[in-house]
């Protein structure tokens, strides 16, 4: 994550973090699990962890899932997607912290959940947590893998 928010764009059509956000990563804060962005009070703590990983003694505000589904056979079973979101909810979500909004209170309010990955069923992931947080704000970039108009 450090690595793609301090890279630079080659040329005027590669898509890159700083080009979207606008962000830098503050000089003197860029280890590779610990990093503060340029005007930010706010550290960003990375950990990595894969289903069926225990994540126990650490606390986060942003999670990333990367990929969660590697193939279609795991994908489209309904098994593995139940153990997938168990492992969301049980483990990573109840990982998140409490964070101060700006009267001063704690609130989950703020958190960020950031899925990368491609949608293969119903059951995904991303298509559950869409319905659990349906009354809280949601963006959603969407990058179709095949041209639309054909």
């Amino acid at each position: 994550m450090r690595d793609a928010i301090q890279e630079e764009a080659i040329d005027n059509e590669t898509i890159c973090y700083n080009r979207i956000f606008n962000n830098k990563i503050e000089r003197g804060s860029a280890k590779a699990n610990l990093f503060k962005l340029e005007g930010s009070s706010f550290n960003f703590t990375v950990a990595t962890a894969s289903p069926n990983q225990s994540v126990m003694g650490r606390g986060f505000n942003a999670i990333i899932f990367d990929d969660l589904c590697k193939d279609s056979m795991s994908a489209l079973s309904d098994r593995y997607q139940d153990m997938l979101w168990d492992w969301v909810t049980n483990t990573m979500l109840n990982r998140l912290e409490y964070i101060q909004d700006k009267d001063g209170n704690l609130t989950k309010k703020g958190k960020k959940l950031i899925f990368l990955n491609t949608k293969w069923s119903s059951k995904d992931p991303i298509v559950r947590i869409k319905e659990l947080f349906k009354e809280e704000e949601i963006v959603e970039l969407s990058f179709p893998a095949l041209q639309e108009d054909g």
